[in-house]
Order: structure tokens, then C-alpha cells, then sequence
């Protein structure tokens, strides 16, 4: 549908259609969940995404005609770090509960997830637990695991995820915190 409805999505332009199914990405398994590895090949739904808003001139930061995958071609580059994916997701009870079209900020733009735990702080995650916090305490219901603005770091225990687990508050965050030790989703649909 986009090759007809856009004037510069065409092979050359490494613009391709969606499948048609209603679902942005892949739907079952490990990779439905909204901190789950997002495919990355030029043609994969969730890297066209950002291509098709951008050929049709409704968002800045992306070029339309990208050939290769990388933050500030096929995908918006984060103020912070790194940049912005895009996925159905499907909820992970006792995790965090976001279902639907979800935008997730990440440093990496290819592989699998790899925030916090024991990682290189600052090497992999994107936000610290202070800086989530405030932010879903402004824009939704400052809880880490549910509302459309969530978070999550490696096994949510080390700042952002599930309410009283290892360092973390009653909402999910460990507010002390100011290591880069979380990612933050936000639920668009």
C-alpha cells in the first residue's frame, strides 16, 4: 500500500509494503515483548515505519530514501542517547504490562536487549530511574510497570521495573539512582 500511496517508496528507495496484518513487527514469542531484540533489516515493518511517516513528510529526522539502518536514517535519534524503535507489543505479567503499538528508546538500533544488569552502565541503557521516574510521573501514573509510559532494566531490579524488587521503590524506580540503568517504553495506540 505504501509503493501506491507514496510517491518516493519505491525499490530503490529501500521503501517496501507492510504485510497487511494490522501488527507492526512480529507478534508471538520473545519477540513480542516491548524490551525484546526489534528486527532491523531495511525492509523489516518496524524500521518502514519511520520510513513511511518521513516520505510522507509527517515526520523530520528520518530519511525517506535510507538505504542502511542506523539512528538518524531510518530511525529518530533520542535527545538523550541512542534512539526510537517501534513494535506491537504484547504485555509480560508480573513484568510490565504494555500492549500495543509501543515506541521504545534504546542505544542499541540492532540485536537483542541488553539493558543493565551487570552491563557497562551507560553503554546499553538509555535513561536513569530518576530522570524515568519524573518523566512518567508527569505524562502518566509515575508507576514503572503499568500506564502507557513504562520502564525496564535487566531482570527490573536495578532501577526500573517491578515494584520492590531488588532496588527498587514502591513505584518501580529507585529515584537515588542516576546511572543509566533503564529503557523506557511508550504505549501509542
Amino acid at each position: 500500500m505504501a509503493r501506491t500511496r507514496l510517491t518516493n517508496c519505491t525499490v530503490s528507495t529501500a521503501c517496501a509494503n507492510g504485510d497487511g496484518n494490522y501488527v507492526l513487527g512480529t507478534v508471538g514469542g520473545y519477540d513480542s515483548y516491548a524490551w525484546a531484540a526489534y528486527p532491523n533489516g531495511i525492509a523489516t515493518e518496524n524500521v518502514q515505519f519511520w520510513k513511511h511517516l518521513a516520505a510522507a513528510d509527517l515526520i523530520g529526522g528520518v530519511n525517506p530514501v535510507a538505504t542502511t539502518v542506523e539512528w538518524g536514517e531510518t530511525h529518530p535519534v533520542s535527545r538523550l542517547t541512542g534512539g526510537f524503535h517501534v513494535k506491537t507489543a504484547l504485555p509480560i505479567p508480573g513484568w510490565n504490562e504494555i500492549q500495543g503499538i509501543t515506541i521504545v528508546q534504546r542505544n542499541q538500533i540492532s540485536g537483542s536487549w541488553q539493558c543493565g544488569g551487570g552491563r557497562a552502565v551507560g553503554n546499553s541503557c538509555t535513561i536513569s530511574p530518576l530522570v524515568a521516574y519524573t518523566i512518567d510521573r508527569k505524562v502518566d501514573d509515575g508507576v514503572s510497570r503499568t500506564g502507557k509510559i513504562q520502564t525496564m532494566s535487566s531482570n527490573g531490579e536495578t532501577g526500573c521495573g517491578r515494584a520492590n524488587a531488588g532496588t527498587q521503590g514502591q513505584n518501580g524506580y529507585d529515584i537515588t539512582n542516576r546511572e543509566l540503568y533503564c529503557d523506557i517504553f511508550v504505549k501509542i495506540d
